[in-house]
């Protein structure tokens, strides 16, 4: 994702889901990456696949689904590493991702935030 045109919108909707449920190399998910290249993509692509989560799709048996945040291999979430100086430093992306986890279930991954 380093690619500067690449543009996660150009992705297929459906696609783009099935890439939250990834493991990247060092065990970074699609929103660790996101987190790290802000160029990829802006957040109303984004909150789609939030929205997704709240609707019964066919692909999870009609059931709600809450989408993984996790810690990678260097102990670091995808908000750790949106709010690291030197990095990206992205608040916008840290501040979306916290809203739209906030609602997750009490033994989601997420609460290990």
């Amino acid at each position: 994702m380093n690619d500067k045109t690449y543009d996660l919108r150009n992705v297929d909707k459906k696609q783009r889901l099935y890439m939250c449920f990834n493991i990247y190399p060092r065990i970074n998910s699609i929103f660790h990456e996101l987190a790290l290249n802000s160029h990829v993509c802006d957040i109303k692509v984004l909150q789609g696949l939030f929205d997704l989560g709240t609707q019964r799709l066919a692909e999870f048996n009609f059931k709600k689904f809450t989408l993984p945040i996790f810690d990678n291999e260097d102990g670091f979430t995808p908000i750790d590493l949106s709010l690291k100086e030197g990095l990206s430093m992205n608040i916008n992306f840290a501040a979306f991702m916290l809203r739209n986890i906030k609602d997750y279930p009490m033994l989601h991954s997420a609460h290990l935030l």
